[in-house]
This record gives structure tokens, sequence and C-alpha cells, in this order.
């Protein structure tokens, strides 16, 4: 066989078992979740306000590819990296763009989060913070005419 077939074959057996970029939950790693039992992973989604919009870039040190603004977890404890950038230079608090490294949460099965942004006191340091929205929540981003931002939706699904 040919290199590319052999790398061809070895990410299709990859895929297969679980084990690539997602990570394979039968082994210990906690990656994205592609579980679609909404009770048996946790729903994280960025909340994307004063004009400030949040990417995730890694995940436990995995770098995500593209940039992630909702996802799926297995109940555990991460860490992850985001960006927050100003929606067309809206904001005067946050001159262009800051990086976050490092931010450690828990996540439970069954739960919803907003992952936002926080300003310090005196307004010259931004992070994240995680909230959680409860359980039996339905979430999408509704498309805001006049601004062309989206905000995040979240319902109770019904029993």
């Amino acid at each position: 066989m040919t290199k590319i077939a052999v790398a061809i074959l070895f990410m299709l057996l990859a895929m297969a078992s679980g084990s690539l970029a997602k990570g394979n939950p039968n082994r210990g790693e906690q990656f994205i979740s592609t579980n679609p039992d909404p009770d048996a992973v946790a729903g994280v989604w960025t909340v994307n306000s004063d004009l400030v919009i949040i990417r995730i870039t890694r995940i436990n040190g995995k770098r995500l590819r593209p940039a992630l603004s909702s996802f799926s977890l297995a109940p555990g404890t991460y860490t992850l990296d985001a960006e927050l950038a100003l929606e067309r230079g809206q904001n005067p608090f946050l001159t262009s763009s800051a990086r976050i490294s490092d931010f450690r949460f828990t996540v439970e099965a069954g739960h919803t989060y907003g992952l936002n942004h926080r300003y310090s006191e005196d307004r010259r340091a931004v992070g994240l913070v995680l909230e959680d929205l409860g359980t039996r929540q339905s979430c999408e981003y509704i498309d805001l005419p006049t601004s062309g931002s989206k905000f995040l939706d979240c319902t109770t699904r019904p029993d």
C-alpha cells in the first residue's frame, strides 16, 4: 500500500474507534462529546454580550479548528483557552481583542452553561465566568436584524 492509503486507513480506523480528535471516553480522555443525549452531556454556549464575541480555541490543551462558540462535553473538569474580540469595534472598554488561557471549570451532565466575559472592577482587565443555566435547556443563537449581532436564547425543554 502507498503511504497515502496507509494514512487514510489509519484515519478511518481512528474515526471508527472514536479516538481521533474527540477522544475516547472509554480511555478516560475528555474532549468534545458526540453523545446525542442532552441529559448525558453538558452543553456550553458562549454568551456574546457588550458587543464582545468569545471563541473557544483550545480545550484541555487541544487546539480547536475552527474555534467554537458552542459544544457538548462529558461531565468533568476542563481547561480552555479563548479569544475575545470586539464586534465591529463597538466596545470602548476592550480595545481590540484579548486572550484568556487556562480557564478551569467543571460541568455536570444534563446542565447547560453560558460562558460569558466579565470586566475587573477598574475595567482594565477582562476574564471569563461560567454560569449554570440549569437543566433541560434548549439553546440557539438568534440574529438581531438591527445590529447583525447574535444573542443566546435558551428555553426549558418539556419533559
